[in-house]
């Protein structure tokens, strides 16, 4: 493909989307199908930065209509394609320089995207095309990654630096804190298993070796 995949997508047809991590003049996205075996990319349509370099395509996911969403950590943005039109629609956040890396989509739609930079839970709602920006609990926590328990809408966070697993409840906006059994924990991926419960990989080389926990919550 010669360029580097950072986030994948397994879409409900088949397909494997991945974005272009440097990629710029065009930035990419693309689709691999396994079938044939054939590779397509599309441009993102992209102004230029006025440093010249990348928006570093981060973040990949894909919605509940196909449609796939990305974030630009450096660009500032929120990224939908229409695979169906290959239409793409682009979308400022409200905070400068916020840092939106891995986010992900609700059931009914709803786009979460942790504002890295701006320590803070971006809501998008894709039907008025509107921001809410929600301040996390934990000051400088560095939100890293966002899952969506499919079966409650509760909107997992895990962080850069609060050695913690944030949980966010929409319909009462309100945080509970799960406190992380490692201290200095950078967590970069997390998932939800089918009983609700999250996994997250986690270290911060040098000094914090690599683990996976198991994060349950009973009660």
């Amino acid at each position: 493909i010669g360029v580097y995949p950072h986030s994948i997508v397994l879409a409900r047809d088949g397909r494997v989307w991945y974005n272009a991590h440097f990629s710029k003049s065009p930035e990419i996205i693309g689709a691999v199908d396994p079938a044939p075996g054939e590779v397509t990319t599309y441009e993102v349509p992209t102004p230029p930065r006025a440093d010249g370099g990348t928006t570093i395509p981060y973040g990949l996911r894909e919605g509940p209509d196909g449609a796939i969403w990305g974030t630009q950590l450096l660009g500032n943005r929120l990224v939908r394609f229409d695979p169906a039109t290959e239409v793409f629609a682009l979308y400022d956040l409200p905070t400068p320089v916020s840092g939106p890396r891995r986010p992900d989509i609700a059931p009914d739609g709803t786009v979460w995207i942790p504002l890295f930079a701006a320590g803070a839970l971006a809501r998008f709602d894709p039907e008025a095309e509107t921001f809410r920006e929600i301040p996390l609990p934990v000051k400088d926590a560095l939100p890293y990654i966002v899952r969506v328990d499919p079966r409650t809408g509760v909107v997992w966070v895990a962080t850069g630096a609060a050695d913690a697993v944030l949980r966010y409840f929409p319909e009462e906006d309100r945080w509970t804190v799960h406190p992380l059994p490692t201290r200095g924990a950078l967590v970069r991926h997390m998932e939800l298993d089918a009983s609700g419960a999250a996994w997250v990989a986690y270290g911060n080389s040098p000094a914090i070796a690599p683990k996976v926990a198991r994060i349950e919550i009973l009660g």
